[in-house]
């Protein structure tokens, strides 16, 4: 079970339940002092860094280093749909390279699979897609960015196919 929380009001009740990530949106950039209490309620954060510059990044990884917590850094792009040309996959090579001691993954807002097939072969261990139960939503913006669940049965298939395909280094 994952929880994104968006203020520290939410922190308390964390100790109610099974908690086996955190998942820090991307609108925290920045609120160093509330990454580092939800530290204090998980043993793995997940930080998405749409908002967030490489010094943002830096801070966040020695906040983990120095409370000895696992952090997965996901790339991802906050425009809703995201363009191709801004994908930008590339960045994730960087971020394994700048960050040896973290899991490099990808958050994906463009509006088909494609791209997470992609990251797969960029690097990412993890890869996160968002889920619609509808879409064709008036006045709603997630739908476009979302699978249907028939859909992510499909991505889930097609990103393992494409990790079995990786293979390994040997020749």
């Amino acid at each position: 079970f994952i929880i994104t929380p968006h203020d520290a009001s939410i922190l308390p009740f964390l100790d109610q339940i099974d908690i086996k990530a955190l998942k820090i949106g991307s609108g925290e950039a920045g609120n160093y002092d509330f990454i580092e209490d939800c530290f204090d309620f998980t043993d793995h954060l997940i930080y998405s860094t749409g908002l967030s510059t490489i010094e943002d990044i830096d801070e966040v990884n020695r906040i983990a280093i120095k409370k000895g917590k696992n952090l997965s850094i996901l790339h991802c792009n906050t425009s809703y749909p995201t363009d191709d040309t801004d994908v930008n996959l590339s960045v994730l090579g960087k971020f394994n390279s700048l960050y040896p001691n973290c899991t490099i993954g990808y958050s994906d807002h463009t509006p088909d699979h494609f791209a997470c097939i992609s990251a797969i072969a960029a690097g990412a261990k993890i890869i996160e897609r968002h889920i619609t139960l509808e879409k064709n939503i008036p006045n709603a913006q997630d739908w476009k960015v979302s699978s249907l669940p028939r859909e992510l049965k499909i991505l889930r298939q097609d990103l393992d196919r494409a990790y079995t395909q990786f293979g390994n280094e040997e020749k």
